[in-house]
């Protein structure tokens, strides 16, 4: 579990110009890397609504030592942990992750589960256990990244610290790709909200209010941030890397790259706000707090996912729990499906 490899992670999530499967085959080969494994790392997107929630792509970074084919039938052999336990398997992929399986696992079934579980065919493959980091849309889909391990192993703090981050990004970029998922390369650069030359910085794009100077200037300096976190001096302190490259940017907006047919890189600045259900209740700050809260994201992680500050956020999360006339966060769960929306496409116009 080295943290070196989290910016990796982060560029790769967020590059478009390649279709579903390519993109989740060189997410799962530098995960891979994190923890190297015969059995090879694995890159799934999950549909969690409407439930039950079932994997519709699987790619698998594979090695010499143990084939693609094995490891998928391992793999679907574990949904019989979900066939028996849906009510936990359905939280699970609704939630932001950065746990190992024993962790869950043991959590929900008891001491023993995953010895259980795991003997049945992941022990054959070597595997014990499982390293998973997952983001979520919000929005009914999971990107889960999946590393196995060769004994049964806890997160340590500081990597949890930095690999939740990593799932905001995950579930921030499987959100875009869903959203760009059918507009030509010409489409995703001219409804862009801006665009710049990675090499000079300049804005060669830009619409609405990303023309006037105040967000322009402030989107220019999160491009500055994001190339300063990615530079030979930064990346590979990821707690300082990640700091930089915040979830989303002005509240609003993903960083992307897109490459055109000459190798020169843009980075395109889309809209990428988690959709909500209009509930007069709440504002849609408000709706989207009790989302992240619902889904596992304690305040510093609801902060970033939505790149404001720690303060805002709970002051948001807090007005959200007095206007729903509930007490704690647990009360939030079944009250967030209801502000979940399956049936939009994820991304859209920033609040007003």
């Amino acid at each position: 579990m080295r943290n070196e490899f989290a910016l990796d992670i982060v560029e790769t999530a967020y590059t478009l110009g390649t279709d579903d499967r390519t993109w989740l085959q060189g997410l799962a080969a530098r995960f891979g890397k994190l923890n190297p494994h015969p059995a090879g790392a694995m890159a799934v997107i999950y549909e969690y609504l409407p439930p039950p929630f079932r994997a519709t792509t699987i790619e698998h970074a594979h090695t010499e030592a143990v084939s693609t084919e094995r490891m998928l039938e391992a793999f679907f052999d574990l949904e019989s942990f979900a066939a028996q336990h849906p009510s936990h398997s359905s939280r699970l992929h609704a939630n932001t992750v950065c746990e190992t399986a024993s962790e869950f696992i043991e959590q929900e079934a008891g001491r023993g589960a995953l010895e259980a579980l795991y003997s049945r065919k992941l022990h054959a493959l070597g595997v014990y256990d499982a390293f998973n980091v997952q983001g979520t849309t919000l929005s009914g889909r999971a990107l889960c990244l999946i590393a196995p391990t060769r004994t049964p192993a806890a997160v340590p703090a500081a990597t949890r610290a930095v690999w939740q981050r990593v799932a905001v990004h995950l579930g921030a970029a499987l959100r875009l790709r869903t959203a760009l998922a059918d507009l030509p390369q010409d489409k995703v650069l001219g409804e862009a909200t801006a665009v710049f030359d990675a090499r000079t910085g300049r804005c060669a794009h830009a619409t609405g209010a990303a023309r006037e100077g105040p967000l322009l200037a402030k989107l220019r300096d999160a491009v500055r941030q994001v190339d300063r976190a990615r530079s030979k001096s930064v990346r590979h302190d990821a707690p300082a890397a990640l700091e930089l490259w915040q979830g989303l940017i002005a509240g609003h907006y993903s960083l992307v790259d897109l490459f055109d047919s000459d190798g020169r890189r843009h980075v395109v600045v889309r809209a990428n706000e988690p959709k909500v259900r209009e509930d007069r209740r709440l504002t849609r700050r408000e709706a989207q707090a009790t989302l992240l809260a619902a889904a596992a994201n304690d305040d510093t992680r609801g902060a970033y996912a939505l790149g404001i500050t720690r303060e805002t956020y709970r002051t948001h999360l807090r007005r959200a729990l007095r206007k729903l006339g509930v007490r704690d966060r647990r009360a939030l769960i079944e009250i967030a499906l209801r502000l979940q929306s399956p049936s939009e496409v994820d991304g859209g116009a920033p609040a007003p």
